[in-house]
């Protein structure tokens, strides 16, 4: 049998029997209500949101699985706004010399979920994404549902998938690498958004808003999850997460043995062990249910910066990108790259010709509260490449 939970709100769960089918589900009122079975009773997972994990697929010759993630980071370093060393990758598909299908998630976001899972009191054999669980269609490249919320839930062939909302679905299918692709959809109302849009293989398949609805619809789930490397259970960075209180006490004890070498050294450790003991004492204030203190100064600077940017970075990248989304349409411009960092958009597109450039600069320019730098543009194969630089200003 296998669990399925949520670890943010709402903190839905499932239980599904040994051929997939769907058990039992509830909605727990809090992440630590959430009834996880004992361990040894199957496999149990915890289900992230879909928009905060990146799905890629890239070609990779390499010929051994080690070798092929090894190598991921380097192919996609130029096309990601973050630095590799703050990113966690993730295996979920591999064709030996040929491509490899990745999640890419900050690795202060896995180590956040991870400790809210601890300070909930619950262990996980795997964290996979939401849109993992939505069932394959066998006639359709696409399942798309959208839920309450307004999230468009998708999930696709070779483990490829993402969340998006309403304002972003044109530029989605625009930038399809296959021309009109069969979709299988929840609601009328998205279908009919699709056929606008200029879709004509589209089919309604109510599978329902949520991963428990998914779930119901059978078969068993084997998919690869973001627990691998050096998150993975074997790893030595995960066992030291359980081994810590262990390896604190062992540590405090070489230090008794040192300080009897003299009394400056004493001065200062003491003085030393008091301050680290009222930052902890800090931070347990802070964040009573916190069970996991190890570097108490970096988690306080961590769940700092978590409060202050989480919400204005993503809030500044939508408003960005609906922006971008009501110009591109209009002038015939097809999207081909988006970089954000450090609140300010880069984007790449090609468009058929000069004037349909000046066309796309001129209603940037109409757009209010953003500025619009035009960075590059040259003439590529019969069409004309531009690099933009937008930021979003008062006014």
């Amino acid at each position: 049998m296998s669990f399925f939970f949520a670890i943010n709100s709402p903190y839905r769960w499932a239980q599904t029997d040994r051929n997939g089918g769907l058990v039992e589900e509830g909605l727990a009122p809090t992440l630590a209500a959430v009834p996880v079975p004992e361990s040894g009773s199957g496999p149990v997972y915890g289900v992230v949101p879909g928009e905060s994990v990146v799905v890629r697929k890239v070609p990779v010759p390499a010929r051994q699985r080690a070798k092929a993630l090894a190598a991921v980071p380097y192919v996609l370093e130029e096309s990601l706004s973050d630095d590799v060393e703050d990113l966690h990758f993730a295996l979920l598909e591999w064709q030996a010399g040929e491509s490899a299908t990745v999640a890419i998630v900050s690795r202060s976001l896995m180590t956040g979920w991870l400790d809210t899972l601890d300070e909930a009191g619950h262990a996980v054999d795997g964290l996979v994404m939401d849109y993992q669980l939505l069932p394959s269609h066998p006639q359709c490249h696409y399942v798309m549902v959208k839920d309450a919320s307004g999230r468009i839930i998708i999930g696709g062939r070779d483990h490829l998938g993402l969340v998006i909302d309403e304002d972003s679905l044109e530029m989605w299918w625009q930038g399809l690498e296959h021309a009109d692709p069969a979709i299988a959809v929840d609601s009328e109302a998205l279908a009919e958004t699709l056929i606008h849009l200029g879709a004509t293989r589209v089919s309604q398949w109510p599978v329902g808003e949520y991963f428990p609805a998914w779930l119901s619809h059978g078969g068993k789930f084997d998919s690869p999850h973001l627990l691998q490397v050096d998150f993975s259970s074997s790893h030595p960075a995960h066992n030291w997460r359980r081994m810590w209180p262990a390896a604190i006490v062992l540590l405090l004890a070489l230090l008794i043995n040192l300080i009897t070498d003299g009394y400056e050294y004493f001065r200062l450790h003491s003085e030393y062990g008091q301050l680290q003991a009222r930052v902890e004492s800090i931070y347990r204030t802070s964040f009573p249910k916190a069970r996991r203190i190890v570097k108490p100064q970096q988690q306080m600077q961590q769940r700092y910066e978590e409060l202050k940017t989480g919400y204005n970075a993503s809030g500044n990248f939508q408003w960005l990108m609906a922006n971008v989304a009501k110009v591109l349409p209009a002038t015939g411009a097809k999207l081909e790259e988006v970089i954000y960092k450090n609140n300010t958009l880069v984007i790449r597109c090609t468009l058929k010709d000069f004037a349909g450039l000046d066309r796309l600069k001129k209603r940037f320019q109409n757009q209010k509260g953003v500025r619009v730098e035009l960075q590059s543009s040259s003439a590529l194969e019969k069409q004309v490449v531009a690099r933009f630089r937008i930021q979003r200003v008062a006014g």
